[in-house]
């Protein structure tokens, strides 16, 4: 990811936690404008909201559970699956 697209992806997170949550609907509707994968990075952190990791380090707590929902693929580091 670049540096340009997670500004973008953090601003966006900020700004939604702003909102109410009845408007976080058509606010990331209009702000994403049709980007399906900068709204499921924005989602997936807004999802996280409560958990102290999230807060204290977004992308460490992303990827985090990126590693708990998708399987190793054979011949990653880490061992076995």
């Amino acid at each position: 990811m670049t540096p340009d697209r997670w500004k973008k992806i953090e601003e966006l997170y900020h700004t939604a936690r702003e909102c109410e949550e009845s408007q976080r609907l058509a606010f990331l509707n209009e702000a994403c404008a049709g980007d399906d994968a900068l709204r499921r990075e924005v989602e997936s952190l807004l999802a996280c909201e409560g958990e102290p990791e999230a807060v204290q380090n977004p992308i460490r707590a992303r990827d985090h559970e990126n590693q708990i929902t998708r399987p190793r693929q054979y011949g990653q580091l880490g061992g076995p699956p």
